[in-house]
């Protein structure tokens, strides 16, 4: 081979790879928005699944089907916890 063919042999292929990264480039640029699409899809999708969640258990609330459940926890007795204060005993009278 001559230094001549050597030389636009080299040429030919640094032409094919600077093509090939060019592509690659491109390609890379494609993978990232879709990757961001896909990031959003997902974020999109566990905070819908949160919010259903939560608001069933909210509706659950509402309706009372779990109140009996609470020990005994109603608003009578969030009520007289409030009067009682922190320590739960309730306040005596003391007679003299």
């Amino acid at each position: 081979m001559s230094p001549r063919d050597t030389y636009a042999c080299l040429r030919r292929e640094n032409r094919e790879l600077k093509l090939e990264i060019s592509r690659m480039r491109v390609r890379l640029s494609d993978l990232e928005k879709e990757q961001v699409v896909m990031k959003q899809g997902m974020m999109d999708k566990s905070s819908g699944g949160k919010t259903l969640i939560t608001s069933i258990s909210r509706g659950f609330g509402r309706m009372g089907i779990f109140k009996g459940q609470e020990g005994g926890k109603g608003k009578h007795t969030k009520k007289l916890q409030a009067k009682e204060g922190k320590s739960g005993r309730s306040k005596r009278d003391s007679v003299s």
